[in-house]
């Protein structure tokens, strides 16, 4: 061989070794996207809904509500909640309802505090008609996945609280509301 065809199949040679490492990077960046697409996939926000049209009464000791299902949430990421509680106050003095939300990661129920005097209140001698509504932000109970599920508790001030009756709510829509995003 000539020198010329040495130097020709040294070239080549170099050639071929550098479209082979063109491939293996390429055949890695492929993996790489489809994990990277896979990881971001299960980033995706995370909605839940709950609705309870029963009409349900209490007293003035608390009682459970709406109990939800378990939902899975994103560890590591804080839940943003939404609440909505038509309620009607039974009572021909100062008054109204508590509301409490709890969760449980499956050990027990934790309680997110209750609604004191805040909104569910009443003075007069009239029937109070009213709706709570409230968004609490919640830290992520976890750093990985987890399950979590929400309960209602109600009561009275000093009568009786009917929650989503005796409102003339009409359809499947109207009822107290939970709503989760993850």
């Amino acid at each position: 061989m000539t020198v010329a065809e040495n130097a020709i199949a040294a070239l080549q040679a170099a050639a071929d070794a550098y479209h082979a490492k063109i491939a293996d990077i390429n055949e890695r960046m492929d993996l790489a996207e489809a994990d990277y697409q896979t990881k971001l996939a299960a980033l995706g926000v995370r909605k839940y809904a709950a609705r309870d049209t029963a009409s349900r009464s209490y007293s003035t000791a608390w009682a459970d509500g709406l109990v939800t299902d378990w939902w899975r949430m994103r560890g590591g990421v804080a839940i943003d909640i939404s609440i909505a509680v038509p309620m009607r106050n039974e009572s021909a003095s100062w008054g109204g309802g508590y509301t409490e939300l709890l969760y449980d990661v499956g050990d027990g129920w934790v309680s997110l505090g209750d609604s004191g005097y805040d909104g569910p209140m009443i003075s007069g001698a009239a029937n109070g008609i009213l709706t709570y509504s409230r968004e609490v932000l919640i830290d992520a109970l976890s750093a990985e996945d987890y399950d979590v599920r929400f309960k209602f508790r109600h009561k009275s001030y000093d009568g009786t609280l009917i929650v989503n009756g005796l409102r003339d709510l009409k359809g499947e829509h109207f009822g107290t509301l939970l709503k989760a995003v993850c």
